[in-house]
């Protein structure tokens, strides 16, 4: 019991590094790693593994703690640990020996690469992550321990949902397939392919649960507002540059901290930058002295 107990722990403590990541706090989000990181060794003690049936625990959250780290790391510019972690991390995925948890380390490795601006690096990634099937589905229930028997009703609505109706698919899964349409868009931007571009942010936002994912979404509209500009299309430019400084400030209404707040709106301080290049561009101050506020 106290495995299980741990495996919990372990989580929460993982999902409070993106969420630290999330509000700009990256070096909280390491410390976080870190304890993580001490509390797997915690369970461990005594024990030479961490394995039920064909799970290496171990191994599976020593790759997120990796993976966290790096992330981290990637938005603090620091290359050296980033790449340092995600070697460490890759080194875990590869010893699980498991096909789909390699497609999640490559999804996370196209995302540091992108903050480390190697839009090379990050591509090459991104093409390894193919995205999930049907068949994903059964392989990583069973990987995890599970029969299908037990899960067979969850795993037919993800299947369900995975060919087409998305209301059943968990949020683990079906938030790295809009990650990977966003990186897929992102990089098509930073290489100017616009057209293709626009075409990915438009099926983000088009997504009938995009609303579930606001992090994902201002950045959508960041890149298609990027996009308008380059189009000549200001009207539409000025509008979806709004929308998603909005959704930024709506989300940082629900923040108490002051401190919070700050590194919540200082890891998105791109949009705020872009939307007033294009208003001063534009001769546009008054509006621009507001968001410069």
């Amino acid at each position: 019991p106290y495995r299980i107990y741990g495996q919990k722990e372990i989580q929460i403590i993982l999902n409070a590094c993106d969420a630290y990541i999330d509000l700009g706090g990256y070096e909280a989000a390491l410390n976080n790693a870190q304890f993580a990181d001490e509390r797997l060794g915690f369970y461990l003690r005594g024990t030479n593994s961490y394995n039920s049936g064909s799970v290496d625990h171990y191994s599976r959250y020593s790759m997120m703690i990796c993976q966290k780290r790096a992330l981290a790391w990637g938005l603090l510019g620091k290359r050296d640990n980033a790449v340092q972690q995600l070697r460490i991390g890759r080194e875990y995925a590869e010893k699980i020996n498991h096909g789909h948890f390699l497609k999640i380390q490559n999804l996370f490795e196209a995302q540091v690469h992108y903050a480390l601006k190697d839009y090379g690096s990050a591509y090459e990634s991104l093409e390894k992550y193919a995205g999930w099937t049907s068949s994903d589905v059964w392989d990583i229930l069973n990987f995890l321990g599970q029969t299908k028997v037990v899960f067979a009703p969850i795993a037919i609505l993800m299947i369900v949902a995975i060919n087409n109706s998305v209301d059943a698919v968990p949020t683990s899964i079906y938030e790295s397939g809009l990650q990977m349409s966003l990186m897929e868009g992102l990089l098509l931007l930073e290489n100017d392919k616009f057209k293709k571009s626009k075409e990915k942010f438009s099926e983000i936002l088009e997504d009938e649960n995009i609303n579930s994912y606001p992090g994902i979404k201002y950045k959508a509209l960041h890149g298609l507002g990027r996009v308008y500009f380059q189009e000549k299309e200001m009207d539409l430019c000025i509008a979806v540059f709004k929308e998603s400084i909005e959704l930024i400030e709506n989300s940082r209404k629900f923040i108490d901290s002051e401190t919070s707040k700050i590194g919540f709106s200082g890891n998105k301080m791109d949009v705020y930058r872009d939307f007033i290049r294009i208003l001063i561009s534009l001769d546009k101050s008054d509006m621009a002295f507001e968001y410069v506020e």
